[in-house]
């Protein structure tokens, strides 16, 4: 439990992404296959957040909810 989390600013979106203290190969390919299927919808400027720490994105949105 002493671990640390990482968060990463994509430059392509403005939305943060939590991703913990460890990111292997096939997580990082499916982050950003996530985060380009996302950025071309439109509803997408609601997501504050998005966290891949588990194996669900979770996505928390700029009025607080997920």
């Amino acid at each position: 439990p002493g671990g640390f989390q990482v968060y990463v600013y994509p430059v392509h979106i403005q939305q943060r992404v939590l991703i913990g203290d460890r990111l292997s190969r096939e997580q990082g390919v499916a982050l950003l296959r996530v985060l380009e299927l996302l950025r071309h919808r439109e509803d997408f400027t609601l997501v504050r957040e998005i966290d891949f720490r588990t194996d669900d994105v979770v996505f928390t949105l700029a009025g607080g909810g997920s």
